[in-house]
C-alpha cells in the first residue's frame, strides 16, 4: 500500500515534468548533441596531447610543432564553444519552461472561486506559486 505509492510517485512526478518539458524537445535534442560533441573533443584534446609529444620527440622540424599547437588550439576553442553554447542553451531552455509552468499555476488560480480569494490572502497565492514553481526547477 503506502510503499507502492512513494514508488510510484517520483516516476509520476517525473512523466508530468517531461510533459511540460514536451515543447523544448527540440532544443534538448540540439542540447544533447552539444554535450555529446564537448565530451568528445574533451577526450581528443588528452588524446592528442600523448600523440603530439610523442611525435613532436621524434620530429626535427621545428614547423611541426607550431602545425601542432594550431591543432590544439582549434580542438580546445571548439570545446570552449560547444560547453558555452550547451551552458546556454540548457538555462535559456529551462527558463522557458519555469515560465510555462508558472504561467500554468496562475491560470489554475485565476479559475478559483471568487470565494477562494476571500479566504486565502493574495500575499499567500503569491508565496505558493513561487515555492512551488521554484521547487521543480530544482
Amino acid at each position: 500500500g503506502q510503499e507502492e505509492e512513494e514508488d510510484e510517485e517520483p516516476s509520476a512526478s517525473l512523466s508530468r515534468l517531461l510533459f511540460c518539458m514536451r515543447p523544448e524537445l527540440a532544443r534538448f535534442a540540439i542540447f544533447a548533441a552539444l554535450v555529446v560533441l564537448s565530451c568528445f573533443s574533451e577526450m581528443v584534446t588528452a588524446y592528442y596531447t600523448g600523440r603530439m609529444t610523442d611525435w613532436l620527440g621524434n620530429e626535427k622540424d621545428p614547423s611541426a610543432f607550431t602545425g601542432a599547437i594550431r591543432i590544439m588550439v582549434t580542438i580546445s576553442v571548439v570545446s570552449a564553444v560547444t560547453e558555452f553554447v550547451c551552458d546556454n542553451l540548457y538555462y535559456a531552455t529551462m527558463n522557458l519552461v519555469h515560465m510555462r509552468i508558472q504561467g500554468q499555476v496562475f491560470q489554475a488560480v485565476l479559475r478559483q472561486d471568487i470565494a477562494f480569494f476571500d479566504t486565502v490572502s493574495t500575499g499567500s497565492i503569491t508565496s505558493r506559486i513561487t515555492t512551488d514553481t521554484r521547487s521543480e526547477e530544482h
